[in-house]
């Protein structure tokens, strides 16, 4: 029995929809949909007052496929920066005025010192490893400067939920919004209002529909049917990740 994976590097459509839903969670939180519709609810106009990608300083963690396809859209919508923080630094990876590659222990190691990044969106588009379990905690959120606002479309363990919520309470605005595709159980828990992060006011989420597009499926299972002739042809599949 062959078990293989769909690299999402080399199937068009799922990366790029993954990076298309990054953009859609963070200008819903940079735009605080949650108090819009709430000022559509009372009649108000010109409430409230938003934030853009435009201009905005920004920090990628992970650059796979998700990653790889975010960089141009951040850059297209006017970003002031990107900064790409990967386990290594692609060879074709060339730093700009307005991109900075950068390892996780460059930024948040030991060397790297107690600077606080200026960062109005981060984005989380790596895999999750025992290695970066929960690594959004108490400590990395104190890394940067308040006004944080949290995109995740990969793994809702990437996050401590209870340290993430605790910042968003504070006086100091450190995470000033969140929007996520995932979470650290899912089915997301039902009714929604019975879960404190994902019913704060703060909060985006969408039901892990970040992949989940006519275009990502198609070319799947394109992929799919494929490897299921490979196999009847008496090949390898591709992608096969056991022997």
């Amino acid at each position: 029995v062959y078990v293989a994976r769909i690299n999402s590097i080399n199937t068009p459509g799922n990366a790029q929809s993954c990076a298309e839903h990054c953009i859609y969670l963070a200008t819903a939180s940079l735009r605080n949909v949650n108090e819009l519709a709430r000022s559509i609810r009372q009649g108000k106009l010109g409430w409230p007052v938003g934030r853009t990608i435009y201009g905005a300083r920004t920090m990628v963690i992970g650059y796979g496929g998700i990653g790889r396809e975010l960089l141009p859209r951040l850059l297209a919508m006017g970003a002031a920066h990107v900064t790409v923080v990967c386990r290594n630094i692609p060879t074709e990876a060339h730093n700009s005025d307005r991109v900075t590659f950068a390892t996780f222990s460059d930024l948040f190691g030991v060397s790297a010192g107690m600077d606080r990044h200026h960062t109005d969106a981060l984005f989380l588009c790596c895999t999750v490893n025992a290695e970066n379990m929960k690594m959004v905690n108490k400590t990395f959120l104190d890394r940067f400067h308040p006004g944080l606002h949290i995109i995740n479309v990969s793994r809702g363990h990437l996050m401590n939920f209870d340290d993430v919520l605790e910042a968003m309470n504070r006086p100091d605005n450190l995470v000033a919004g969140v929007g996520t595709d995932v979470f650290h159980t899912e089915p997301f828990p039902t009714p929604i209002e019975t879960d404190p992060f994902l019913s704060h006011p703060k909060v985006v989420c969408t039901p892990h529909v970040a992949g989940v597009t006519e275009i990502s499926y198609r070319n799947m299972a394109e992929v799919l049917a494929d490897n299921v002739m490979r196999v009847y042809d008496g090949r390898t599949p591709d992608g096969v990740v056991n022997t």
